[in-house]
Formats: C-alpha cells, structure tokens, sequence
C-alpha cells in the first residue's frame, strides 16, 4: 500500500502552493499512482512524488513531465514555473544577512571558522609551518581568500593569544590598539614604548606572554597598506620590530603576514624582511573543483539548506581555475541564498542574481540606482575615496577615517544605504569597501575611476595635507604653497564638489597666506623701486653707487628669468602626458632663458623618455580610429565629418589630404572601420550599417562601393567596434537591422553568413592579420570564431565580465579579449583553452594589437595606460602614460611593427619603437653595466641577462640565469658574478664568450668583483669576507678574524684600481681593507642606514647611500665626511659615477633619477620617465649617457648632455610636432 502524502498548508508559502496545485491537477486527472504516471511521464516514481511534496521547486522538465502526464496546460505551467524560479521565496528576501550562511563579499572572521570550508590542506599546511617558524609569508592575488584563510582558518581554529590587524596609514598605532585589546594595558602606553624603539615589540610581547605555554601569534593582513598607505618611516619600523621580534633568541611570538602577491617585489627594499621569509612563504592558489565543491555545501548544509547538484556544477564549471573569483563566489552565493526556495538553493536563483560574473555589478548597481540623485552624487564620492590609486600595481582599497566626510544629509544617508547594502563596512577604524572586487567588475566604478585619477591623486595628496595641518593646530607651515597649491587649485575648479569642508577649510587658509605673501612681495618691490629712484636721484653725486645699481638691474633681470624658466619648466612637467609637444618647446624656452635645474631635467627627460612620440590633433570625433600603411608612410584615420577619412604623411606628421565618398543621392556614412590593403595601394573604410567604400591611395579617387541589400542594413545600434573588414578587402562583418552578425563578399555582392542566437549589441568583431579567422565577441561575453573558409563556428567560454577589445596575432594561434574590468585574457585558438589573465588597466580595455612576429601583445585602455605584455610568459614588458581627457581608443600597428598608433577623440598618438625604453625583460631590472669596449649595455633581472645594442636598442643577447640573491658586474674584466638562490653558490660568466663557471662557494650573500683582476669577494651572512681569485676558486683566503660580526654585511666595493675593498655592516663602521695583504686600512663612522658603497673614479672618494635618501660623501685621504646630498623621498637602490667623475647618479623607490654635481654637491638634475621603483644604474664610456632599470621591466637611455638634448628636441619639434611654434634658440629646421 502507498505511503500516504505529506500534509500541505497552501497558504504557508509559494512552494507549498506550487506542490497542492500539481496535487490537485493529479486528482482531477483521476488520482493515479505515481507508479502509472511514471510510465507516461518517464520520470521515476519517487521524482514525481518529491515534485508534489512542497519541500523545494522541482525542475522545470520535471514539471512539464507530471503536467503532461495529467493532461494539464504545459504552458500555463511553464508560465508559471518560470514566474516561480525567479522570484524567491517571500520568507526569503526578508531574512537578515546575520542568518545567513555565506558571508558574501566580506572576509570570512575567526568566529566564522565554523561555515570556512574548502581549505583544509592548506590550514594544515599553514598552521604546520607557522609551528616550524617564526615568521611566514602568505602570499596570494587579490579574491584568492588570504584574509579568510587567516582569520578563519588559522586564527578561529587555533588556540592561545591571537592578535590580527591591518597597517592602515599608521602601523604603529594600529598595532598598539590591537596589542592592548588582545594582551591588556593602556594602548597610548604601548604606542609610546613601540613608537620609541621598534626593538620593544618583542620586549612588551615578551613581557605579556611570561606565564602563557603558548607563544603569541600576530597576524599583520592586508601587509600591502604598508606599500600604498605608510610613510617609509613607519614601513620600515614595522619591518624592523617585526624581523627583530621574529629572529631574537627568546623571541615568544609567531609572526604571519598577508601580502597581496602583485605587491611581493615592493619588499625588495627591506632585505632583511625577505631574509627572514626565505623558505617560509605560502601560496594562496585558486581552489580545486572538490574544494570549491566544499565551499558550496557545506556552509548551506550546516544552516540546514541545500543546493542543488545542477547549482554546484554551474559554479564550479563557472569559478575553477579562476583567479580572485571567491568574493564573487560567496557573494553569488549570498545572492543566491536571498532567492532561495524553501530550504533549497536553486540554479534559477543562481542565474536570476547574475552568477559570478555580474552578481557583485547587479548588487551594487541596483544599490546605487535605489539613492536619491544627491544621494548619488555622495557615493561617488565616497566611493572614490575609499580606492588608493596604483602606481605600476593594481588599485587597492583603502581605509578612511568618519572624521574625513562632511556629515551632510545625504553623504549620511548614502553611508547608511550602502552599509545596508553590504558595500561598505562601518566600525571604529573607519570605513572601507567591503572587497576590492568592486574595483574591478563594478562598471560604473571603473568608468569613475578612469575620469578621475589624476584628480584623485591630487585629492589624496590634498587629504593628507589637511590632516596633518589640522593635528599641527593649524600651523601655517604645513600650509600649499607653490605648485602645490597651484595644483589644488585647478582640480578644485575642475571638480570643486570633491572637497569636504575640512580640506575647503586649508585650500582657503593656503590661499590666503600665500595671498598675503604676494601683497608682502609687492609691498618690498615697491620699495625697492622707491630705492633704485632714490639711486637714480644720486647718479651724478655717486658713480660708484650707480654701478652697484646696474649691477643689482642685472641680477634681478636674472633672477626673473630664474623664475620664469622655473615656471615654464613646471608647466611643461605637468602638460607633459596630454601634450609632449607643447611640454617640448616648454622646456626649450625654459632652458633659453635660464638653465635652471628644472628647464635642464625637463629638457634631459623629454629627450629620452617622452610619453609618446607624435601627437597628430584633429576635430573631435565619436568614433575615433584608423590603419597604419604597410609601409609606414601613411596613416588614414577617421574624421569629424561623415563620408570623409583623413589622409596623414607619417613622415613628415602633416595631414596630406581627405578622401572623400562622392557618390551621389546615397547617406554618407562615418566610417568607423579602417584597412590597407597588403600593398598598400587601396585603402577600404566601413560604418555600422556594412557599407563599404574602397580608394586607390595613389589617385585618391573612389573605386568602389559596396552597399548591403536595404533588408541587411543596420540601424547604428551597435557599438563603432561592430564592424570590420578582412585583409584582402573582400570581406564585411557587421550587424545588421535584425540583430544579426551578418558577413557580405565585396567582390560577388553575396551574403556569407548570418549568424543568430548571440546578443550582438556591444559587439567588437575583427579579422585574423592573415584572414584565416573572424572573430566576434557576444553580449554574453563569450569570443566566437569562425573559419573563413568554411564559416564554421567555434566559441569560447564566457569570460567573468563583458568584453571590449579582441585580437588574434600573425600566424592566428593566439587571441587576446580585454574587458570593461580592464583585464586581458589569452587564449590559445587550436586548442580552444584559456592560457592566462592579465590585469593592468584601470577600466576598460580600448585596443588590443599583437607586435607582428613577435610575442608582444600592445593594449590600450580609457585609464590612459598602453600596457606592452609578454604573452609566452604572460608578465607584463612596460607601461606607457598619457594624458586623454577622454581615455585612449584603439590601437593599429605597422606591418613592421615599428610604429603603432593610438587614437582618442581629439587626436592621434604615435609611438615608434625608438622613443620607447628598452623591452624584453618580464622581471624587474636589478643590474646594468656598459661594456668599456663594444659600448653594448648589459642588463640582468631574476632570471634573464640581456645584451643591448644601443644604436639599434635591440638585444643581440638574451640568456636565462638562475635566480639569485645579489649580482654584481666589472666593466673592467667583462664578468658577471651572481649568488644563487637557494643555494647561493656562486656562478660567473664571462660576457665575451658567455662561459660559465661554478665556484661552489656556499651561503652567500653579496659579491664584489675586482675591477682590474679576477678577484672576487663574497659576504657569507655571517660577517666573514672571502676572496679568491675566480680562476682558481679552491684558493681561498677571508679578512682577517676581528671583522667578523653576528649578521650579513651591507655592501661591499672595490676601489677602481682594486687594492681597496670597502665593507659596511649594520651598527658598524664603513671599514677599508687592502686586498693585497687582507689587513684593515681605516674606518669610517657610519651615520644612517647603509645599502650601496659606491668609489669615485679617482678612488679618493666614497659614496654611501641607504633607506633614508641620503648620499654621504666620504674623502678617503682625511677619512672625514665632504658631503651630505639630499635629494629623494625613497630608499636610494644603487649609484654610480660619469668616467670623468664629474658627475654621480643615484637611483630610488621614488622613480627618480638623481644628477649631482660632485664639484659643488648640488643636484645638477632630476629626471623622470619610469612608472614603478628603480634599483640600478650605469654610465657610459662617453660619459654622456646614462642607463636605468626598475620595477617597471624597462630600462631607459637617458642622455645627460644638455645642449645634445636641446638641439634633438629642437629637431623633434620640427619634425613630429610641426603644428607647435618653435622655441626660440632653435635653429631654423630644412
């Protein structure tokens, strides 16, 4: 006998509703048994009797099967199951997030440790290490889960003292708090201990943990604030009390810190830190399917809900192998659980809250879209606010204080929408976004972002300003002056609804003192007129008094011209990105009227790192775009006026003439859609609705027109990406009026294909360069390709956001798509598999382009940014600025691929490849050496050792090196000589012949090499030098006993002619030892950090430079300090001395280059150009150019001879530039 139904109460909810209808419609059929109805609807017994039991939404299949098996209407059913699907629950919508059992965007907490799932393995291998060491590393990308696997993970599942915090801008005092709360005491006391000696950490760690059995675990997370919130002082001192803390013999805590894996390398600067992690590191990788599969159930299962299988297979079909998508997990899952049905998460649901790829846009855009437009405006603001903008890495959120908001009505009511919308997260440390996530797939956010980076930067210069103004009691010395002030000003009329009251407040306070600075300044002019009439009165008493006159005349001629070239030399800095060509005869007229140290860094710096090559201007244009010639002499772009295409001589940068579609009683179109033939005698232009116009360049003159039937003509809705046309001019790929990609033949006037079932609306389509493929991207962003010989279509999985750029490289193997999150991706086309994703722009990708025959792959995007990447690597080579107003557009490249070509609204960027820095590194640059003989320039990173020819700027020499801990170069010898890591034995090549020798010499951790002799000394950590001869590396010999000190040394260096080698460790002082003899010379007190010992030419001085900015000067003779030069903001990484010794470079983590005059000890120069930190430096034999490298992978030719540079730039200005009036002092150009 059946077993009787369960009861159902069809007023509880739709679900119960949903199952006593079907009940009903099985009665009215006659009440067959489940069995019988099984026969008709091929669904078992059991599935059709779970569909009417009220305890979840069955299947859609399912239903129409019992349906059908009834006799019933299927679509009046599926009507309303599908009604059913995308509503939830009303239970369901009105349950608070409290309850739930997924955290959505926000890190899971160490009372959370209960519903973290997912991480076994790599709990225990964390909390197994933190059991062998002391201090460990735990390092992963943005989304992967590092603050949930420590705070839940580690921290919730642990026993013992746990203190978990975030530098934020000031590490100390957050430390303090966290420390007090957690261990007891005044946290103002702990402050003032561990603010006074960083050694003290321990101490008062120790102190507190005296009758505990179990050590202290401190978890710094979010170790990346250090590097884009912290002042270096405050960076360092939480690196040294946290090495100091880990490594002391009766050390009683266990120390792990979460950095954000992009921001790994900025620790290059504190070695010690890097020391201390060798070995201890952990990866946060992207979850397994199984482990996913964990992450999904089980918190549901252990709040007594359930998931549907079909739902578990979507997200991990959706998420593996994916980086940075958890947050967009939990919170698709979050999502998902509010549209729940009953105690059942559905598929439906799923895909009603967007998935992973759009839930976090859906949720914060609805949440925005529910202000009121003041409202609106406030988050914005807000928004903006809580983003700390990259340099070189990945925008990063950041923390802000209540303090820093006005407290109007509706920023108040925006903080308290937003909050309740899980956006933001409100508490007595301030407020911050609740997951940078938002950063990069909320649209509306990245679209801000890109129109408001420069002024942000600006904002949050202006911020710290007033902070600092206000906890100084508003003391007038820490007001703007200057081009600060300036600077503020102009973003303030720009955008004056950014300010809050308290930065109005020092803006109007800096304005008013430097207002009553100028009345003084007039007020002593005037008496200095009243002066010289006073003089004048005298001439004929007092000759003597007139000449001082004259000769005072003189000096203020001078000092205003002093003035005014500062001032142009600071406009030209700041135009420098949107306008190279006005910056240019900027800096030459600066450099005219006075050679100021400004007008001769600017002049210094556009010649040799200029933010592009040409600017080509034209009337503003929608749909901005063009081809580059095959050889490279003609560049066609779009124009403002429909019908028409501009024609420019890339030679000579002048626009050469219009070509214009004179066909008569036809619409003219704009073209949006640009191509040369291979050739180069046709050139074919296209619009969104396929019409296709052909000219031949030589005679200008039309000599086709192709329009598609009037039933295949578009209506413009599609985006001016949305079309394009085949290499050999034949083929046309549009979507016309019905929706439809549609590909026509010029030639026969056929229709190819129409392909269906894709959203088309947003389209980018494109061809291979060979025309082997077309390629589309779909409104549901998938890629779609198709062999043009066949029309047969393949697509790609649907990336996590829309896409808006696509390109596929030479011999169409490999196809790159860039998103609106600003992100591009790599795919391999004959296996049809995702190769790797790259993120770089800030925003939406614009352009993509693949250098022909090589595996550069070129983007552009509306955050002003041309990134160069690496694709067989998947690293990025450099990183181009500019200046838009509107964003960069699309990109086209030469056939050569020396030239390529960027295009904006209102003008036309060019780059060629000889005013870019040198590319081919995908790593850092931490060494350089000109070679005395051949004048090549030798280059090292991690892993690669480049040779550079520097007239042609291409590498002839390109050999993988091991990695290694410290590398050091002889242009004497022409040897390499680099420490290995792990091992750190040490390898040496000669650069002649590329031979490689093994010293085995164990544990080293820096190296010297003679300049004059195959001598080699080597630091093994523990204080003690050993040197030997590299041909015979089994005689060794060390300095003697007594040098030898706890700890590695800092730098060693030998004097030019190689008898001196000069040695400094921490607490010690700079020592000199004769190499000869091994026996101690002299020493020298040491003052201030110290990372680089440097010689002068002539051996008779020596340079120490550190962390704290400074260079001092030491005379070896009078062993007495000469000098102390002062010039950057970061840690000096590396310098070096001009041949002649009239001039030293020095390098920094500020991306400046520093120019001394070693005569007078005065800054001679300061160039700029590189976009991240830069760690070495070399000069040439001619002692008129310099070579640096840094964290952006390139390297930069930097000429440092002035009237060189002034006569290139004038040349420049002729010739790139022949719109802008020429400098004065600028010979007249043929």
């Amino acid at each position: 006998m059946p077993r009787p139904e369960r009861h159902l109460d069809p007023d509880a909810d739709a679900i119960q509703r949903f199952a006593f209808d079907l009940r009903e419609l099985r009665q009215k059929a006659g009440g067959p048994a489940y069995r019988q109805l099984a026969r008709s609807a091929h669904y078992s017994p059991a599935t059709l009797a779970d569909a009417a039991g009220g305890r979840r939404l069955p299947s859609l299949a399912v239903t129409l099967a019992y349906v059908r098996a009834c006799g019933g209407d299927e679509r009046e059913w599926e009507t309303r199951w599908r009604k059913m699907a995308h509503e939830p629950d009303a239970f369901s919508g009105t349950a608070p997030d409290s309850s739930a059992p997924y955290v959505g965007l926000a890190a899971f907490h160490a009372d959370d440790a209960d519903r973290f799932f997912g991480r076994d393995k790599l709990v225990s291998e964390l909390r197994a290490l933190v059991a062998r060491r002391r201090m460990v590393g735990v390092f992963g990308a943005s989304g992967s889960g590092k603050s949930s696997l420590l705070r839940a993970g580690l921290v919730g599942k642990g026993e013992g003292h746990a203190v978990v915090f975030t530098p934020g801008a000031d590490p100390v005092e957050e430390c303090a708090v966290q420390l007090a709360a957690a261990l007891g005491g005044s946290a103002a006391s702990w402050r003032d201990d561990l603010a006074a000696d960083p050694a003290n950490l321990h101490l008062r760690i120790r102190q507190a943990m005296a009758h505990d059995d179990h050590d202290l675990l401190l978890v710094v997370d979010q170790f990346e604030e250090t590097i884009t919130l912290c002042p270096e002082r405050d960076r360092t001192w939480l690196v040294r009390a946290m090495v100091h803390a880990a490594t002391a013999e009766s050390s009683r805590v266990r120390i792990v810190l979460g950095t954000r894996a992009d921001f790994y390398v900025n620790g290059a600067p504190h070695p010690e830190l890097s020391e201390c992690l060798r070995g201890g590191h952990v990866h946060v990788g992207s979850m397994t399917s199984q482990e996913l599969r964990e992450a999904v159930t089980g918190p549901a299962a252990r709040a007594g809900y359930q998931v549907e299988t079909a739902l578990v297979a979507r997200i991990v079909a959706d998420a593996a192998g994916q980086p940075a998508v958890l947050p967009l997990v939990s919170h698709a899952l979050l999502e998902t659980w509010h549209r729940r049905h009953g105690v059942m998460l559905t598929l439906a649901g799923y895909e009603a809250a967007g998935g992973i790829q759009h839930a976090v846009a859906r949720t914060a855009e609805d949440a925005y879209l529910r202000l009121a437009p003041g409202q609106r405006h406030a988050a914005r603001i807000l928004f903006l606010r809580l983003i700390a903008i990259g340099e070189g890495t990945g925008d990063t959120g950041r923390r802000i204080s209540v303090e820093e908001l006005d407290h109007d009505r509706d920023t108040t009511a925006a903080l308290d929408r937003l909050t309740e919308a899980r956006l933001l997260v409100v508490d007595h440390d301030g407020i911050q976004m609740v997951h940078e996530a938002l950063i990069r797939h909320w649209p509306r956010l990245a679209d801000w972002l890109a129109a408001n980076r420069d002024g942000l930067r600006v904002q949050r210069h202006l911020s710290d300003a007033t902070t600092s103004w206000r906890t100084l009691s508003r003391d007038s010395g820490s007001l703007y002056r200057g081009t600060r002030l300036a600077l503020a000003r102009e973003w303030t009329a720009a955008a004056p609804d950014m300010l809050t009251s308290r930065e109005r407040e020092f803006l109007d306070a800096s304005i008013d003192a430097d207002r009553a600075e100028h009345r003084r300044t007039r007020r002593r002019n005037r008496q200095l007129r009243w002066l010289a009439a006073s003089l004048g009165a005298l001439l004929l008493l007092a000759t003597g008094v007139t000449l001082v006159a004259v000769r005072q005349g003189h000096e203020a001629t001078a000092q205003q011209l002093i003035a005014r070239s500062r001032q142009m030399a600071t406009e030209a800095e700041e135009i420098a990105p949107k306008d190279v060509g006005r910056a240019i005869s900027l800096a030459l007229q600066a450099y005219h009227a006075s050679p100021t140290i400004e007008a001769r860094s600017m002049v210094l710096s556009l010649a040799s790192r200029p933010s592009h090559t040409a600017r080509l201007p034209h009337a503003q244009s929608r749909t901005p775009g063009g081809a580059v010639s095959p050889d490279r002499r003609l560049l066609a772009t779009s124009s403002a006026t429909s019908g028409e295409v501009e024609l420019w001589d890339l030679t000579t940068r002048t626009r050469l003439s219009t070509l214009e579609d004179s066909a008569s009683g036809t619409r003219a179109p704009t073209f949006t859609a640009f191509r040369f033939s291979a050739d180069g005698s046709r050139f074919a232009a296209t619009d969104t609705t396929g019409t296709v116009v052909v000219w031949d360049i030589g005679r200008r003159t039309v000599v086709d027109r192709y329009v598609p039937p009037d039933n295949a003509i578009g209506d413009g809705l599609g985006s001016h990406g949305g079309v394009a046309i085949s290499p050999d001019l034949r083929l046309v790929a549009f979507v016309d009026r019905g929706h439809v990609l549609a590909v026509h033949d010029i030639t026969t006037r056929t229709v190819l294909l129409r392909q269906s079932g894709t959203g088309w609306a947003s389209t980018t389509i494109g061809f291979s360069p060979d025309g082997r493929y077309l390629t589309a991207t779909g409104d549901d962003a998938t890629v779609s390709l198709w062999d043009t010989s066949a029309f047969t279509r393949v697509v790609l999985p649907a990336g996590r956001t829309a896409l808006s750029a696509v390109a596929v490289n030479a011999d169409s193997t490999r196809l790159a798509t860039g998103g609106v999150d600003g992100t591009v991706t790599l795919w391999d086309i004959p296996s049809r598999t995702r190769l790797a994703e790259l993120p770089g722009h800030a925003g939406r990708v614009t352009g993509l382009v693949f250098r022909p025959r090589t595996a550069v792959l070129i983007s552009s995007g509306v955050d002003n940014r041309v990134l160069l990447w690496e694709t067989t690597q998947a690293t990025r080579l450099a990183q181009l600025s500019t200046d838009e107003p509107s964003g960069l557009g699309g990109v086209a490249i030469s056939a050569d691929g020396e030239t390529f070509a960027v295009f904006t609204d209102e003008a036309t960027l060019l780059w060629d490849r000889a005013d870019l820095p040198l590319v081919g590194h995908t790593d850092a640059v931490r060494n350089l050496m000109f070679d005395q003989h051949s004048g090549n320039l030798f280059s090292l990173s991690a892993d690669r050792l480049h040779a550079w020819n520097t007239s042609t700027r291409r590498s002839s020499t390109d050999i993988a090196v091991p990695r290694h801990v410290d590398s050091t170069f002889s242009a004497g010898t022409g040897l390499l000589a680099i420490a290995e890591d792990p091992r750190s034995d040490v390898v040496v090549w000669s650069l002649a012949n590329q031979q490689r020798t093994e010293q085995q010499a164990k544990d080293v951790h820096s190296l010297a090499l003679s300049p004059t002799t195959s001598v080699i000394a080597a630091d093994n950590g523990t204080g003690t030098v050993q040197l030997w001869d590299v041909t015979q590396p089994a005689q060794t010999s060390q300095l003697p006993a007594q040098s030898a000190l706890p700890g590695a040394l800092d730098s060693l260096a030998f004097s030019p002619d190689g008898r001196t080698l000069a040695t400094s460790q921490d607490n010690q002082p700079i020592r000199l030892w004769d190499v000869q003899t091994r026996a101690l010379i002299a020493e020298l007190p040491r003052q201030g950090d110290i990372s680089r010992l440097t010689f002068s030419p002539d051996g008779r001085r020596l340079v120490s430079t550190g962390r704290d900015g400074v260079a001092r000067v030491w005379d070896i003779r009078s062993r007495t300090r000469v000098a102390e030069l002062a010039g950057h903001t970061g840690a000096i990484t590396s310098s070096a001395f001009t041949d002649d010794g009239r001039y030293m470079i020095t390098v920094s983590t500020d991306k400046k280059t520093v120019v001394w005059d070693m005569v007078t000890y005065t800054p001679w120069a300061c160039l700029a150009g590189h976009t991240g930190e830069i760690f070495s430096v070399a000069t040439s034999p001619d002692n008129a150019h310099v070579a640096t490298g840094g964290g952006d992978n390139t390297i930069t030719l930097w000429s440092i001879d002035p009237m060189d540079s002034y006569a290139y730039l004038c040349r420049r200005l002729a010739r790139d530039f022949p719109t802008t009036p020429q400098a004065p002092g600028c010979p007249p150009q043929a």
